[in-house]
Parts: structure tokens; sequence; C-alpha cells
């Protein structure tokens, strides 16, 4: 299966092999962030950075 794509909460149980997950986990590693990567680097901009203000 190259991709699979899942809405909403139909699918209750899903065996994943071991292989695939072991692959998943080492491409996290090695991106370097996890889930929610991006709005940890926009939160690190500090206060008055961007964005119209009064």
């Amino acid at each position: 299966m190259p991709e699979c794509y899942i809405r909403g909460s139909t699918i209750k149980y899903l065996r994943i092999p071991d292989e695939i997950i072991d692959m998943v986990k080492e491409e996290v590693v090695s991106k370097g962030r996890g889930r929610g990567g991006m709005q940890q680097q926009k939160q690190q901009k500090g206060r008055g950075v961007g964005g119209a203000g009064r």
C-alpha cells in the first residue's frame, strides 16, 4: 500500500507492520521535529514581530 488517507473515526483497528512503524520513527528523528514543528517555530519569534498591531 503506497499511500493511505484516513478521515474521521470509521476505522477502529488497523494492523501496521513493525517495520513501517520503525521507518516512521526514524524519519521523524531524521527531520528533527515531530508534531507541530512549524507551530513551535512561530511561537519562538517573540513579541511584536510580524503582523499589524494597534
